[in-house]
């Protein structure tokens, strides 16, 4: 017998050990989180305006916004008491600035049952305040500090105006975006990089959030950072007008940033 062959015996007891299974190395599941978000996209609504007091109820309104390929759905000013609300595709449910919505107490008006969760297990349950099921392209807005904005009286020549919200100068220059390379040229000296504009001129952005930004640049600083603070000095120094956004603002800005130009003013809708 060689010295590799096996006993039947010796092959036997081979076959009784277990064999243990090839494990791989763990994987972080937040290493995924950027490959998921980059999966998420801003839902594009038609240009196209429901306007709640002229229907029965919130939930006919946004019906009648599906039905027609959807659109944005908007809550007027005022304090209402309402049934839960029925998301449905490709619809902007859009509270304007003052909307208040209280929900009923009476039990029965969240039935019949839908299907939902608490916490974290699969069942049949009264309906939340707000729901949707198999719905797609579907988003809840508001206009509060915005619509504010709007409203503000118009600063004079030169007029200057801070608040926790925004920061507003009305510089006398004749602004155009012909004058961009003026503002990249002082930015890229001051701080040997490019100037991080995000909208030059209108964009998909502005079109969603129903604004005219054709003269007008966005540049991606916090107006309270180092380089927010001599951007602002600089523009005041040119006379550039500008709004200065210290944060998101519903329905009027995404994020901090500042805004060179005139105020961009709301697209009429038809």
């Amino acid at each position: 017998m060689h010295a590799f062959d096996l006993t039947r015996r010796d092959f036997m007891k081979l076959a009784a050990v277990p064999l243990l299974p090839i494990q791989s190395p763990p994987v972080d599941p937040w290493q995924e989180t950027s490959a998921i978000l980059a999966r998420i996209k801003d839902p594009v609504f038609p240009d196209r305006d429901f306007d709640v007091s002229r229907y029965k109820s919130i939930n006919d309104a946004i019906t009648a916004c599906s039905e027609a390929g959807g659109g944005r759905v908007i809550v007027p000013a005022g304090i209402r008491t309402i049934d839960p609300i029925r998301l449905r595709s490709r619809v902007n449910l859009h509270l304007s600035a003052g909307a208040i919505l209280k929900f009923t107490t009476d039990p029965q008006r969240y039935l019949p049952a839908v299907f939902t969760r608490w916490e974290g297990t699969e069942l049949m349950n009264y309906s939340p305040f707000i729901y949707a099921f198999d719905q797609t392209d579907i988003a809840i807005t508001e206009a509060v500090f915005g619509e504010k904005v709007a409203r503000l009286p118009v600063l004079p020549a030169n007029g200057f105006s801070e608040s926790t919200d925004a920061t507003r100068f009305n510089g006398s220059f004749k602004w155009s975006l012909k004058e961009a390379p003026r503002i990249e040229k002082y930015f890229a000296q001051s701080f040997g990089r490019q100037l991080p504009v995000t909208a030059l001129g209108q964009s998909a952005t502005h079109n969603r959030l129903g604004f005219d930004h054709h003269d007008a640049m966005d540049v991606a600083v916090h107006p309270d950072s180092t380089e927010g603070k001599a951007l602002i000095q600089e523009l005041r120094k040119m006379g550039i007008p500008f709004i200065a956004f210290r944060g998101a603002v519903p329905g009027t800005s995404t994020g901090p940033h500042i805004h060179v130009g005139r105020p961009s003013t709301r697209v009429t809708r038809g």
